[in-house]
């Protein structure tokens, strides 16, 4: 008995000290960039869900699953994020955490080079004995512009965004949460949108590699400033991967179990009182 608790404690002891080493790696190599309203920070091109961790493999496509854990991790929060100028003390943790256990999801569930609906995905995650997932989905919307007009996409996610908040803060028969979350899927890559109701911050956390100088990225404003957020985020996808989605599907995402019985908010008319097209 003695000798399992020394190693137990020996085990703990080591993961510490990855974790402290793991840190120190990523704020050494990591860059901040600002863009007006919106902060950005690309981590070392070591960091990401093709290179991290020992289930990494070139050419993953567990960026489905580990979205949605990274979705999970911060609904257990009832903070993520305090300010948009700030990056989140536990993200880089997190996404340590949630990269090596998509990852491992994906090696034990998922074919190789298949791509994974959000349903699939969740049905994944919650039969797999080593993650703890218990996220509803909601519903979906499929957006839908000239694959030119950039800023007509970003609007309409902004606004299917704002819609959903403002019906949740309803809270008529539910309790309002603290987060939403958005899993993003376009050209076959998937990213999850956190949007924190307490603190006012939209995060977007995506784990892929991007381009040759940069691996994962995390991105922040002020939920006012989502379109923005989203302006940045359409054109880095077109300027590093070479991607011009005309379809961009959203799946609302929440913790709480009663939310995907409700009926979804009347988007198109809600959005349009909220942030009017210009």
């Amino acid at each position: 008995m003695r000798k399992m608790i020394f190693l137990r404690k020996r085990d703990k002891e080591k993961e510490k000290e990855r974790q402290e080493q793991l840190i120190q790696q990523i704020e050494s190599g990591m860059q901040l960039e600002r863009q007006g309203n919106v902060y950005i920070w690309w981590l070392p091109t070591s960091f990401c869900q093709s290179r991290h961790g020992p289930y990494k493999q070139n050419g993953s496509n567990s960026c489905t699953l580990i979205s949605l854990l990274l979705a999970s991790g911060i609904a257990k929060q009832y903070s993520f994020s305090s300010s948009p100028a700030q990056l989140p003390e536990r993200a880089f943790l997190l996404l340590d955490e949630c990269i090596n256990g998509g990852n491992l999801v994906s090696h034990d569930r998922i074919k190789a080079n298949l791509n994974t609906s959000i349903p699939d995905a969740m049905s994944a995650l919650r039969s797999h004995p080593q993650t703890d997932f218990g996220l509803e989905e909601w519903f979906f919307v499929q957006l839908r512009v000239d694959a030119r007009n950039q800023r007509e996409l970003a609007q309409q996610v902004a606004r299917a965004c704002h819609a959903t908040v403002q019906f949740l803060k309803l809270g008529e028969g539910w309790a309002v949460p603290s987060h939403l979350f958005g899993a993003m899927v376009s050209d076959g890559r998937t990213v999850i949108l956190s949007l924190e109701l307490s603190s006012n911050v939209a995060t977007l956390m995506d784990t892929h590699k991007h381009g040759q100088k940069s691996g994962a990225l995390l991105v922040q404003s002020t939920l006012e400033q989502l379109e923005e957020l989203m302006l940045w985020f359409i054109i880095m996808q077109r300027q590093i991967f070479g991607g011009r989605p005309s379809i961009l599907e959203v799946s609302f995402i929440s913790s709480l179990p009663t939310l995907a019985l409700l009926i979804p908010p009347t988007l198109k008319q809600m959005a349009n009182k909220i942030c009017p097209p210009s």
